[in-house]
């Protein structure tokens, strides 16, 4: 497989697993909490990214680039649903 051929098909694969975020979502919240569900989500794309730069050899951010992360993230989260 090239490498075009290749990386149409990590594509679509990502858009399929993204398509089945809502029908997933709606089937677990009849047996999960809300919130469990939303923290679980966001804590497995953190473990799947943290494997996927470890197995890159990407380096560490440093502790400014970590620092802005971090707000970039809370507001993410909490900012997100004032704007």
């Amino acid at each position: 497989m090239n490498k075009e051929s290749k990386e149409m098909l990590i594509g679509l694969i990502g858009i399929l697993i993204f398509s089945l975020t809502l029908p997933v979502s709606k089937i677990a919240v009849l047996s999960f909490n809300p919130y469990v569900i939303a923290f679980g989500r966001a804590f497995l794309a953190g473990v799947v990214a943290l494997a996927y730069l470890v197995d890159k050899k990407e380096p560490a951010p440093s502790k400014v680039d970590f620092v802005k992360y971090i707000v970039i993230a809370l507001d993410v989260v909490f900012g997100f649903y004032l704007y």
